[in-house]
């Protein structure tokens, strides 16, 4: 995660341990179907790792290469990968590592980072990789530090001038996991750079979306209204109830 406040101070051991539980708990799931859909994945990169609980799964369903990528405000203490495989970085600045990846992943991170940086971070990701595995919230889902809420086609117009184009083979699968938090169940959309995508499997492919259509909302009725609501309030408000949401739930356990 990143941002333009006072990374130590807003993303400290607390955030980590908070988020950690709650994407432990996602990536169990979620995880095996990444697998199922990218059998050839044999390395993976995740930009904004956190504590890397969601390369500590793909660790335990059979990919042996994983590096993860956040800032240095990580306690590398608390990671679930090793610290080699942990590289700081400010994720609102160009990140290059030098190689290249099966499959780069960032999840529910970039509304974290300065919306000027957007560009340069989907850059980042498509830099280390063909295929890119995203997610990001989209206007009104709040969440504590998230600046720079986007719309799902917003992001995929990054990913398009990259040459990447989007692919709507996860939700489905994921429709019903209701223990897996919902901005994944919404939110994850594959981008595969075109001059590979001859190489996807056919289930992936059948799943293109089409070039004059939007990537669809597929939140419930109930859901799009809450976010028609948050999404008039101004971000300090969003955080602060963000902020309080996530206090009351760590005390519920």
């Amino acid at each position: 995660m990143s941002g333009t406040e006072n990374y130590k101070n807003v993303y400290d051991d607390d955030f980590f341990a908070y988020t950690s539980g709650i994407s432990w708990k996602s990536a169990q799931k979620v995880v095996p179907v990444f697998r199922e859909l990218l059998p050839f994945c044999k390395s993976v990169a995740d930009f904004g790792c956190a504590e890397g609980v969601w390369l500590k799964c793909w660790l335990l369903n059979g990919v042996e290469d994983v590096v993860g990528v956040d800032g240095d405000y990580v306690n590398t203490e608390a990671l679930h990968i090793s610290k080699e495989a942990f590289f700081a970085r400010n994720l609102d600045e160009a990140v290059d590592l030098g190689r290249r990846f099966d499959v780069a992943c960032s999840l529910e991170v970039a509304e974290h980072l300065s919306p000027e940086s957007s560009r340069q971070f989907v850059q980042s990701l498509t830099r280390h990789s063909d295929v890119v595995i995203f997610s990001a919230a989209p206007p009104g889902q709040g969440g504590e530090f998230h600046m720079n809420e986007r719309e799902y086609d917003e992001w995929r117009s990054f990913f398009r001038d990259e040459g990447y184009e989007a692919y709507d083979c996860i939700r489905p699968k994921l429709k019903g996991f209701h223990d897996v938090s919902f901005w994944y169940r919404y939110n994850i959309v594959l981008y595969v750079k075109q001059t590979v995508a001859n190489k996807l499997p056919e289930a992936i492919k059948a799943t293109k979306v089409d070039a004059n259509a939007k990537i669809p909302d597929i939140a419930p009725p109930i859901f799009k209204l809450r976010k028609s609501i948050v999404k008039l309030l101004p971000y300090g408000v969003q955080n602060r109830l963000a902020a309080l949401n996530s206090k009351l739930r760590s005390i519920a356990g």
